[in-house]
């Protein structure tokens, strides 16, 4: 029998949300616009937001890794305050490009080759047609051989793989393939023949326009709808330590007991696993423990005066081979000028790290500052401190892990078996590390959207 000071510890809830990242906030927020008020919402962090949360400093606000919103889901672009001329979004007309071989081209560059060498064009489009007159993709067996098989062997070499192994900071052979078909423009022949010939103004692929906030970063998305939760439904600095399964309880760090009927957590999936301790068999908690992710490294730059050449306008551009220590570079400033002091601009750089690609943190904002000389983002002199003559006045690394969900050839089916046994104790686990699925914005928010609508099934 429990004490009394225990019974004093408990608390009933039909549903518990754990994480307040964009999933999280969704699904409060839907279950609040449905009439639903039997729910509450835990975050371990002072603030809501998750990854998609914007830091500040000196002046600069930097989100947390480069996040964009792609969607044409009217409801949800209502939802979050755009879709409206004056509304709290604002609509892009993609502006971004690729280096390689020392060279710019447009995005994508399967379809952008104007102004490459000549042999890299004509093994472009040699490789291509073979391509097209082979098997296709049905006999690939990773993603390295998908790549192939799509693009032809002078794309996938050219571009796809160097990139991809920057990117994900991985082996290829040992990664599926089932999530990057509608991620990845596969172009046509005629397409790629004639981006070689000019330049093309055609916008190719699902992210031609995206969506980013007038004011406040991507964080304000978060904000958007925490704004539309009652403040005491979401409970901040709030951590779980434990979540008993066949008691259908979460126990906080500060000693609390909150009973469940659905428990939505958006928190990663090996990291509830582990809170679930020994009501999970060891096999399942085997496999939890190999879901694999890397870890993405920003350098964030503020810099006096303005951008020129393509960085002056460009909203992002990927680094595809070794010439720099970074995969991809955005610049803040162009989307929102919110995000830099007037007369001011900014970058940010991303550099991914695994346990296969370790990097060297000590000096990642040293080599980023070298590389954007080397690639003529910037001139030698304007990588120097402000205080010394130079341009910049402000200059932190930030990391953040999990960063990508490694998809290998044992994801799905883990995922799936500890999706079908977290269903035994009514727990919905959701979000793009809930559900261990490389997830843009939208889709993270939507899947928010379905946890509430099954707990509320399950409740009313």
């Amino acid at each position: 029998m429990p004490t009394s000071a225990e019974n004093m510890n408990e608390t009933s809830t039909p549903v518990i949300i754990v994480g307040a990242g964009l999933c999280g906030l969704s699904a409060a927020y839907h279950l609040e616009a449905a009439g639903f008020k039997g729910y509450t919402m835990l975050e371990r962090q002072p603030a809501a937001g998750g990854l998609a949360s914007t830091d500040s400093g000196g002046g600069f606000s930097f989100d947390r890794c480069i996040h964009l919103l792609f969607t044409r889901d009217q409801y949800l672009l209502n939802l979050l305050g755009g879709g409206r001329e004056g509304g709290g979004l604002k609509k892009f007309s993609r502006r971004s490009y690729c280096y390689t071989a020392g060279t710019y081209t447009g995005f994508p560059y399967q379809q952008h080759n104007y102004g490459l060498p000549l042999r890299v064009i004509l093994g472009n489009i040699l490789g291509l047609v073979r391509a097209r007159l082979g098997a296709g993709a049905k006999n690939a067996k990773n993603y390295e051989e998908w790549i192939y098989a799509a693009f032809g062997s002078g794309i996938a070499e050219n571009c796809m793989l160097p990139y991809s192994r920057r990117l994900w900071a991985w082996d290829l052979k040992d990664m599926s393939f089932d999530w990057a078909e509608g991620h990845m423009p596969v172009p046509t022949v005629r397409d790629t023949v004639l981006g070689a010939l000019l330049p093309r103004k055609k916008r190719f692929g699902q992210t031609s326009e995206f969506w980013y906030p007038r004011t406040g970063g991507i964080g304000s998305l978060a904000t958007s709808l925490l704004e539309k939760i009652p403040a005491a439904k979401v409970s901040l600095n709030a951590s779980v330590k434990a979540v008993n399964g066949p008691a259908r309880e979460v126990i906080m760090a500060d000693g609390r007991r909150l009973r469940y009927e659905t428990l939505i957590s958006t928190m990663p999936l090996p990291e509830l696993i582990k809170l679930l301790g020994a009501d999970v068999p060891e096999p399942l908690r085997v496999r939890a423990a190999g879901l694999k992710y890397n870890t993405v490294h920003t350098v964030n730059l503020g810099l006096e005066g303005r951008l020129s050449g393509l960085a002056g306008s460009a909203h992002w551009i990927y680094f595809l081979d070794d010439a720099a220590v970074f995969h991809r570079l955005g610049f803040p400033c162009n989307f929102s000028k919110w995000l830099a002091p007037e007369g001011c601009c900014s970058i940010q750089a991303e550099i991914s790290e695994s346990e296969r690609l370790p990097r060297n943190k000590e000096t990642l904002i040293a080599d980023t500052l070298r590389d954007l000389v080397k690639t003529g983002i910037l001139g030698e002199k304007d990588i120097l401190p402000a205080s010394e003559g130079g341009r910049v006045r402000y200059a932190k690394l930030s990391t953040y892990a999990p960063a990508y969900v490694i998809c290998d050839h044992a994801r799905a089916e883990t995922v799936a078996a500890l999706k079908e046994f977290l269903g035994k104790y009514d727990i919905e686990t959701r979000g793009r590390f809930g559900e261990w699925e490389y997830l843009n914005m939208d889709r993270v928010i939507m899947r928010g959207k379905d946890a509430a609508e099954a707990a509320m099934r399950k409740n009313i």
